[in-house]
């Protein structure tokens, strides 16, 4: 039991998790089989690239890419 003494889950953490997983279902629901989904995928592609050229410190880049 030494892998999961460092975990500390409670009630709350659990609902949260359910709340969260319920909540992404129903958006994937809403916008499945729309251009929605397309237009949302692009806008995380853009963010995780973002987040990686600031990771990166690649300052042009990141400053192209803030400019969205």
């Amino acid at each position: 039991m030494e892998l999961f003494d460092t975990f500390k889950f409670s009630v709350v953490d659990i609902i949260d998790v359910i709340l969260v997983a319920f909540l992404l279902y129903y958006f994937y629901k809403l916008v499945k089989g729309t251009v929605a989904i397309n237009i949302f995928i692009g806008i995380v592609i853009i963010y995780l690239i973002f987040k990686v050229t600031q990771a990166l410190q690649m300052t042009l880049f990141s400053s192209i890419l803030g400019g969205f």
